[in-house]
């Protein structure tokens, strides 16, 4: 199947697999849209089932993440990177130096920082190769976990969305 007639594609601007066997390393880096500014998306390590659904997974959310930069009114595009591997593999750190080379050759265009199969500390070895990485370890006080961000957004959503959903005020 073309990623041009992808059921879930929708004028993406880039979608880049990786590959580096000597590690057994396979990704995608896609992009939906720098119009407001570089691509933002986290890095997710899952073990899918095959690359399709893979393809189909990265195509789907990294929209999402240009509605999601574009509504919190940031100067950021929508981004996102999958590394298709069980992120509890011993050679995970193997992978993630592998990937961060690839996310370094977007020279800025791409960011991206912790999601599923990712934490922070993972972030700080992606950093090792890569300068457009956030929510490392090393950003935060020792113990502290930046998901906490994300949920409380999604927490957020959730009471905004309310009122229009079911016609009253929210607590």
């Amino acid at each position: 199947m073309s990623v041009f007639t992808h059921a879930e594609f929708d004028d993406h601007e880039q979608v880049l697999f990786c590959r580096d066997r000597s590690v057994g390393l396979t990704g995608i880096i896609a992009i939906h849209s720098t119009s407001l500014g570089p691509a933002a998306g986290g890095c997710r390590m899952h073990a899918y089932e095959n690359e399709d659904a893979a393809l189909a997974d990265v195509l789907r959310l990294l929209k999402g993440m240009s509605y999601k930069n574009a509504i919190a009114n940031l100067p950021l595009g929508g981004g996102k990177c999958f590394i298709i591997a069980d992120p509890s593999t011993p050679g995970k750190a193997d992978l993630l130096r592998a990937f961060s080379k690839h996310v370094q050759s977007f020279s800025g265009r791409y960011l991206t920082a912790i999601d599923v199969g990712v934490g922070p500390a993972d972030a700080d070895v992606l950093a090792e190769n890569c300068d457009y990485v956030f929510a490392r370890a090393s950003e935060y006080p020792e113990g502290f976990n930046p998901s906490l961000f994300t949920a409380l957004g999604g927490f957020m959503g959730v009471r905004a969305a309310g009122p229009a959903m079911f016609g009253g005020a929210m607590i």
